[in-house]
């Protein structure tokens, strides 16, 4: 298994905090604003512990890089954020450009291994569940715990130009161009079919809202990239008493009719 290093760890300065080592470079707007980040980060871990039903066995070690740049040239990937169960790992970029440590998303990715032990591998990590609810949930935390508005890479987006989860899919489901969620439900319709994001953390928003976390919760671990897709397809009617495409039109509903 390859797993990319952080070239400059021999570089970087640290910082302790109950939950997290915050990796950061001297000089940097990370160090500057330490104070700042650790208290936001600790109450965003308190607030995503008591959402998930889960208590942060260990410190998580929060890489802030200065730029995204650096942060590509190390990690690969064209977001501001990266994590990795392996080792406990969060990369972010920290500048004016990204002013807020938005690590709602990669938090979560580290989190949800508190409810079940990995159970898929794909792109050279491991997950759990599928790569379509494994993104979804942490889409959802995202919105619901830093900030409900987004626009591609600005996380701190705002009207009119940020949109909600329901706002960025309602206009791809009004005109049908939306696939199936059992259509993206594996990792291979997840890269081919998907064609909007926000259609991850709008079907993840719906399960828990309308039927509740624990549900969901049950959902997610039961699912599994080395499953086929009809035993994956079965856990839906096992969980929510509903099969996948019952399930499907509710969720398009739920967007159609919601107002946000």
């Amino acid at each position: 298994m390859i797993i990319r290093q952080y070239k400059l760890f021999a570089n970087w300065r640290k910082s302790f905090s109950k939950n997290f080592i915050y990796h950061y470079l001297s000089g940097s707007m990370a160090e500057k604003n330490l104070p700042e980040v650790e208290n936001s980060e600790e109450n965003l871990i308190i607030k995503l512990e008591e959402f998930l039903k889960i208590k942060n066995p260990k410190k998580i070690n929060l890489y802030l890089y200065p730029s995204l740049t650096l942060k590509k040239k190390d990690l690969g990937g064209t977001s501001p954020g990266f994590s990795r169960f392996e080792g406990r790992k969060i990369a972010y970029v920290y500048n004016k450009k990204f002013p807020k440590v938005a690590t709602a998303h990669e938090e979560t990715h580290l989190l949800c291994f508190e409810w079940d032990k990995p159970s898929s591998f794909i792109e050279k990590q491991y997950i759990i569940s599928t790569a379509s609810f494994y993104e979804g949930l942490a889409m959802y935390t995202q919105s619901k715990f830093f900030n409900r508005y987004f626009n591609r890479y600005s996380l701190t987006a705002r009207p009119p130009k940020g949109m909600t989860l329901s706002q960025a899919i309602k206009d791809d489901i009004n005109n049908d161009r939306v696939p199936k969620i059992k259509d993206i439900l594996m990792y291979e319709g997840y890269c081919k079919k998907l064609g909007n994001g926000a259609q991850l953390g709008s079907i993840t928003e719906f399960l828990i809202e309308i039927y509740s976390l624990d549900k969901f919760r049950e959902l997610f671990i039961k699912l599994s990239e080395s499953n086929t897709q009809a035993k994956n397809e079965s856990f839906f009617k096992t969980v929510y008493g509903k099969n996948i495409d019952t399930l499907d039109l509710e969720w398009r509903s739920y967007v159609v009719n919601k107002s946000d």
